[in-house]
């Protein structure tokens, strides 16, 4: 046995030989084939990463601008309800409903003082 014979330490390389001979081909072009194919197809997978992540920015995008939103109507909310905030301070918007509903109880929606 040679120092390293594929052959004698994997018997099915053997068949696997002469399946190549007969094809034409020797063990290293199909192993640098095989090596291309899997380099084109994590090429692949990583254009659809990239695509994912460049989806999953723009959804990051939108929710950081809702929340953005979102905070200064509550921002103005409280602020019309409770007049301007000290300079330096903001109003907390953590009793706001419960604001809302005491302004309703004040001056119920739908009732007219014409």
């Amino acid at each position: 046995m040679n120092e390293y014979d594929e052959t004698q330490l994997f018997p099915d390389m053997r068949l696997a030989r002469i399946l190549l001979e007969r094809l034409g081909k020797n063990s290293l072009s199909v192993s640098v084939e095989v090596a291309a194919e899997k380099i084109l197809e994590a090429q692949r997978a990583l254009a659809d990463k990239d695509a994912e992540i460049a989806e999953l920015r723009e959804e990051a995008e939108i929710s950081a601008a809702t929340i953005e939103m979102q905070a200064v109507i509550l921002t103005d909310s409280v602020n019309a309800i409770r007049g301007e905030p000290p300079e330096l301070t903001l109003w907390s918007h953590h009793d706001l409903a419960d604001l809302i509903k005491n302004v309703l109880v004040i001056n119920p929606i739908g009732d007219t003082d014409d």
